[in-house]
């Protein structure tokens, strides 16, 4: 009988080089992990991936320098993780549920994450900052998405950052409150996982945001009252988008003008003429200039509690958000 022994292909000089400094990126995660950046030396991180120290230096041209890339070879660890349990999922809010636990079981992995991320920020602050900038970019694609497919609404591209840092952040003291343990790190229990997704679904107030210096539509549409020029298309279950073509005129009365647009496309939303209801609380906030030219407004309607309905309005111009508004109907048969 004639046994044959698999051989193992010969790495090319590439893949040796790699290899070698993914070893020593390897060993930094333990060691760091373990003892801190303050307590890591090139000594200990080299005999821990079993390199001579001249080694080291081919590679990173000093401790700082290994350290400051440390954080991010790992945070990339960390999104390639949940990207990998996000294939196939489209929904976005069920995005959010699975990277959300996916976050967790990286950490579980990976325990010595968070000493490397915590410390980070004093220690390898250069690290740090790139490490918080991919993450960021990563959410924030995200949800700019989720704005555009209607799945949020109500939101600037401005404001979406200041979402991802909050949920980064979440992420982060909802770890140190639940996950640890004297058996290690878990992900969070089940009630925790449906309290965040919650929070996500439905807000904390359950109600529309008025911004202290907004400005107050001074008229109001009478339900089912089309303003000239205005045009629109249903796109889904309580969806619609409007078009209106604003002159020079028009745009000398951006708040009036927008107050009355966005209460018509509301109506449609929501199907207020239909059902009785009557309009009971605006909100409009600019953030951009209006200019002359297409102006293109998206409406979601949502049932909240009781009989009230709320629409969630975004308007742009060219691509770009340029106002914002929250309607709430109330009554009804």
């Amino acid at each position: 009988m004639t046994l044959k022994h698999a051989t193992r292909r010969r790495l090319t000089r590439a893949e040796r080089i790699e290899d070698t400094k993914q070893r020593i990126l390897a060993a930094a995660i333990e060691v760091v992990g373990r003892l801190g950046y303050s307590g890591s030396s090139v000594a200990l991180i080299t005999q821990q991936a079993m390199v001579a120290q001249g080694t080291f230096y081919n590679y990173f041209e000093s401790r700082q320098d290994l350290l400051d890339q440390l954080l991010p070879h790992l945070g990339g660890k960390l999104l390639e993780f949940i990207r990998e349990r996000l294939v196939d999922i489209t929904d976005n809010f069920e995005r959010e549920r699975v990277g959300f636990i996916a976050f967790f079981e990286f950490v579980r992995k990976y325990p010595s994450f968070y000493r490397i991320f915590h410390e980070a920020e004093i220690f390898a602050p250069a690290g740090y900052e790139s490490h918080m900038a991919n993450m960021a970019r990563g959410y924030m694609r995200a949800l700019s998405r989720s704005l555009r497919e209607g799945q949020i609404s109500g939101y600037s591209e401005r404001e979406l950052e200041l979402i991802t840092f909050i949920l980064l952040a979440a992420r982060d003291f909802v770890g140190k409150r639940y996950t640890q343990g004297p058996d290690g790190i878990a992900v969070p229990p089940e009630w925790v996982i449906e309290a965040y997704m919650k929070f996500l679904s439905s807000g904390l107030m359950r109600q529309p945001f008025t911004p202290p210096t907004a400005p107050r539509p001074v008229e109001a549409v009478r339900a089912g009252a089309e303003p000239a020029s205005l045009t629109h298309e249903v796109i889904g279950e309580r969806a619609v988008v409007a078009r209106a073509t604003l002159g020079p005129e028009d745009c000398a009365r951006t708040g009036t003008l927008l107050a009355q647009i966005g209460e018509y496309a509301a109506t449609l939303a929501v199907d207020a003429a239909g059902s009785g209801r009557r309009l009971e609380s605006s909100s409009l906030s600019v953030v951009r200039r209006i200019e002359p030219g297409s102006l293109v407004v998206e409406a979601h309607g949502s049932v909240g509690s009781g009989v009230r309905t709320t629409a969630s309005l975004v308007f742009t111009q060219r691509g770009e958000v340029v106002a914002y508004s929250t309607i709430g109907f109330d009554g009804g048969n």
